[in-house]
């Protein structure tokens, strides 16, 4: 027993006797300060999301650090093991900031890769008369007056990624770029047919042209209206886009209306979202895609 007690008083003065490495603790803080301050003076709403969370993972990179360097200095390890503890600690916000930073131009689509894919692409919502069917390569949708039938696209799933900028990653974020394209032939049956809708645009063909609703965040929307005559029945590729602050609407390339970008698209439908009578027809869909990118 009394040998024990020695040896214990031994160890505790040797342990006692130990320098501890604050070298090593400065060289780590040097570093690991310097990626940090990096992490915080490349920050980008769309890489990154909110501001305040963003700082917030730094301030917690940089107590966890706090935390390694105190138990390391109190078990007296070694001037590696602490520099190695503390640049652990700091390494996973700057770690993940640098991924998603690296995924900038990364792109999520829904495309339709054949009329049966439709089922993967598309939600169909309908009332009354209105029916979905496929007739070779074509997705068709017969909604009468009076009757409620439309395409909502699916949502490209990234939730579990955090690999990917938040632009991308969260539903609620919002992404820089955004565009859908789309081949179709619409049959009007009455005076409107509603071509693609969005949480903050309407367009819908008529026999003069294209009708617009803009929807702001406040205040009454804004309408317009397209000298753009669309022939009944008519194929034409469609794309609508928001990128760089400016959105616009295309038919067969050619760019027909253009305005400020009032935020993202939210949702996505094709056909018709309206029950009263001047609405109603047919839409032969052949393509689709929906393309959502960060930068």
């Amino acid at each position: 027993m009394a040998t024990l007690v020695h040896e214990a008083r031994v160890f505790a003065r040797l342990t006692a006797d130990t320098p501890r490495p604050w070298g090593a603790v400065a060289a780590a803080a040097g570093i690991g300060g310097a990626i940090l301050t990096l992490t915080l003076v490349t920050y980008s709403p769309a890489i990154d999301g909110p501001y305040s969370e963003h700082r917030a993972s730094v301030f917690l990179a940089l107590l966890a650090a706090a935390v390694a360097a105190v138990l390391q200095l109190w078990r007296r390890v070694s001037g590696v093991a602490v520099f190695l503890a503390i640049l652990l600690a700091l390494i996973p916000a700057p770690l993940l900031h640098a991924v998603r930073s690296a995924n900038a131009q990364a792109t999520l689509e829904r495309r339709l890769t054949g009329a049966a894919s439709h089922t993967a692409v598309f939600d169909f919502t309908a009332q009354g008369d209105a029916r979905l069917s496929v007739a070779g390569e074509e997705v068709v949708l017969r909604a009468p007056a009076g009757t409620l039938g439309f395409l909502t696209v699916r949502a490209p799933a990234a939730s579990q990624r955090i690999d990917l900028p938040r632009a991308l990653a969260r539903a609620g974020e919002t992404p820089v770029r955004e565009e859908v394209t789309f081949g179709a032939a619409i049959t009007r049956d009455n005076v409107y047919f509603v071509l693609v809708e969005t949480e903050r645009l309407l367009a819908e063909l008529t026999p003069w042209g294209v009708a617009l609703t803009l929807r702001g965040d406040r205040g009454t929307p804004a309408t317009a209206s397209l000298s753009n005559v669309v022939a009944n029945g008519a194929f034409h590729t469609w794309a609508l886009s928001r990128t760089a602050g400016r959105m616009s609407l295309t038919r067969d390339g050619v760019e027909i209306w253009s305005g400020a970008d009032s935020g993202a698209f939210g949702f996505v439908r094709l056909g018709e979202t309206r029950t009263d009578q001047e609405h109603g027809g047919t839409l032969r869909l052949r393509d689709f895609s929906y393309r959502r990118a960060s930068a």
